[in-house]
């Protein structure tokens, strides 16, 4: 097996979900300091099963070269016809926007079309690595990644619009009794379950089930919502300014793992609450639907969650393209990626336990964020209110505060410093849940829509 280099290099890994293509081209120049990923997603096409042989194959041209295109980066050879197929080869990695050292495509064993896609893909090109993602293959990945970065609990949700999936890995200490030396050796519990919803049909019916509309914070007409919620199953798209579509997904993903909880308790029981440094990981094609605040609502109510830990969004599904890389750090037959270059930025999120009724608004924390380069900002958040704080430069900011009486953090009960950069690890925000717990939704849309603009008043600071 060929070592790759140290000093330059690039690699292209390319995801397929449950519905979608996620592609990074990963590129380092050590020399010069340059480190970057190129990216692009797309949803598969709906009627991929009934694409012929040579059909598919002129897909896979046709997507290689709308990357190069998009990427301004040379990746393929010139196609050849062999037997009567045609065949597709990789340009040699020389230069930045000319070749990759390897390409990889990771196929979700979840993908209805698994099979086609894996045998399709071997017909177009041999020269690349295919490998399926499944159970053991997220087990493995998940507690390599935690302890890479040095994590205790890393929770991933992958949510999509007709699947939803839940890893997790928990540190454990295993005290062998026949060998005193491995006293302290470490290692993770796994847990893992994967919900599929079906068709359109089985998924319109949620919009008639009381328990749906309890969640919303938009008023529409039933018909009118049938068609937004039919026309987004039917066509996806991973942004959207309708807010009407954004209530719709945040109440679904509330909904469904709520459901995911409650038949199966111990999937996030404790996450976040447990001494040590936990992680929530979310990848899929829903999580930019809905505003941050939003989605933050939709995680934080449908796992119940308090406490502290914090939050990864991965747009571009990275734990699937270069997770593996990323933990075989320079052992990596693919590309060394550091913790800067791999890693996307982190959100700390503080969930604190409120003694107070709804209806007693009051500041439960103080506290300031101070610049090495700016002056220093006081901070404050109210009980029934998300609080942000958005940090410009990690490097140089860190916030200090307290909970006040009437809040209570077990991490934190004194008060606190916390430096926004970290052993590789940068934060963007900080966000402060003073929700009162449990969280209670209203009686109907109106009374939630109040809720709603009320817990998403809290102050934003930059």
């Amino acid at each position: 097996m060929k070592t790759p280099s140290l000093l330059k290099n690039a690699y292209l890994s390319i995801y397929i979900s449950h519905s979608f293509l996620c592609a990074n081209l990963a590129y380092t120049n050590k020399s010069s300091g340059k480190s970057y990923f190129l990216k692009d997603k797309t949803f598969l096409p709906n009627n991929l099963e009934t694409f012929t042989n040579s059909e598919i194959v002129e897909y896979w041209l046709n997507y290689f070269k709308t990357l190069e295109k998009k990427w301004n980066w040379k990746l393929l050879q010139k196609p050849k016809v062999s037997e009567g197929n045609l065949k597709v080869d990789f340009l040699s990695f020389k230069s930045e926007g000319f070749g990759t050292a390897g390409c990889k495509i990771s196929v979700s064993k979840n993908n209805v079309n698994y099979e086609r896609i894996f045998e399709s893909l071997r017909r177009f090109s041999l020269s690349i690595k295919i490998v399926g993602v499944s159970k053991d293959t997220d087990q493995e990945l998940l507690g390599k990644f935690a302890n890479s970065i040095g994590y205790d609990d890393v929770l991933l949700l992958d949510l999509h619009s007709r699947f939803f999936k839940v890893a997790r890995v928990e540190k454990k200490e295993n005290m062998p009794k026949k060998n005193l030396s491995n006293i302290h050796l470490l290692d993770y519990e796994h847990n893992h379950l994967k919900v599929h919803w079906g068709d359109v049909r089985e998924l319109l019916k949620l919009l008639n089930a009381g328990k749906y509309k309890t969640f919303l914070s938009k008023h529409i007409p039933s018909n009118l919502m049938s068609n937004v919620w039919g026309n987004f199953l039917q066509s996806p798209v991973f942004r959207t300014d309708s807010e009407l579509l954004r209530d719709f997904v945040r109440a679904y993903i509330t909904i469904q793992l709520l459901s995911l909880c409650s038949d199966n308790p111990g999937i996030a029981r404790d996450f976040a609450v447990k001494p040590g440094k936990n992680l929530l990981w979310l990848t899929g094609d829903l999580i930019e639907i809905p505003e941050f605040k939003e989605l933050l609502i939709a995680i934080i109510d449908g796992l119940q969650l308090r406490g502290t830990f914090d939050i990864v969004l991965d747009t571009n599904s990275l734990i699937y393209t270069f997770g593996k890389a990323f933990c075989s750090g320079e052992k990596s037959d693919e590309i060394f990626l550091t913790k800067e270059t791999f890693l996307p930025k982190f959100t700390m999120v503080l969930a604190p336990d409120i003694d107070l009724k709804p209806d007693n608004r009051k500041a439960v924390f103080h506290g300031a964020l101070f610049s090495r380069k700016d002056k220093s900002i006081d901070v404050f958040a109210m009980s029934s209110e998300i609080t942000q704080i958005t940090i410009r430069d990690p490097e140089s900011m860190y916030l200090e505060g307290r909970f006040v009486k009437n809040a209570y953090l077990e991490k934190y009960r004194k008060g606190f410093e916390f430096h926004c950069l970290q052993d590789g690890i940068a934060w963007e925000k900080i966000v402060l849940d003073c929700r009162i717990k449990p969280v209670t939704y209203g009686t109907n849309i109106r009374a939630n829509n109040i809720k709603f603009n009320m817990w998403l008043s809290g102050e934003h600071y930059s």
